[in-house]
């Protein structure tokens, strides 16, 4: 990555796989980010929080967690969000990898397995959401 745009971590948790991790993020913009494990999956949400609601905007997922080696789920895991400067670019990583980035500039988010994938009605067309390291390299230039 290019030093064009500075990550600020805002989060960080250390947990095992399977201990149902929850992290949540809000920048001082009030944009909104959470990282949650269930008995299941894992997923990155784009969240909205006002003080009479809060509701889910947007999910990608991050793994399955009986997909998780049983020497992984031993081993601690860490967790971050990390923002752009201006706060517009929300980065989970995840035992330092970038898994899934929400870009609210462009209202999309990406995750390094594509899931779910977003149709838009009017065209019947599928959105790519798929993170790649080209994809994060111009993400985190813009």
């Amino acid at each position: 990555m290019s030093n064009q745009d500075k990550l600020v971590l805002y989060e960080e948790l250390k947990y095992k796989v399977g201990d149902k991790p929850f992290l949540d993020s809000t920048a001082e913009n009030g944009n909104c980010v959470v990282f949650e494990e269930d008995d299941d999956t894992a997923y990155f949400y784009k969240y909205s929080r006002t003080k009479n609601s809060e509701k889910v905007l947007d999910a990608l997922h991050i793994y399955n967690v009986v997909d998780i080696s049983i020497s992984s789920k031993e081993k601690e895991s860490v967790v971050q969000i990390a923002w752009n400067d201006d706060e517009t670019k929300a980065f989970l990583i995840l035992n330092n990898y970038c898994h899934a980035v929400y870009d609210y500039t462009t209202s999309r988010g990406y995750c390094r397995n594509g899931i779910p994938e977003l149709k838009i009605s009017l065209f019947k067309k599928k959105v790519d959401r798929k993170l790649t390291d080209e994809i994060l390299e111009e993400l985190y230039q813009k």
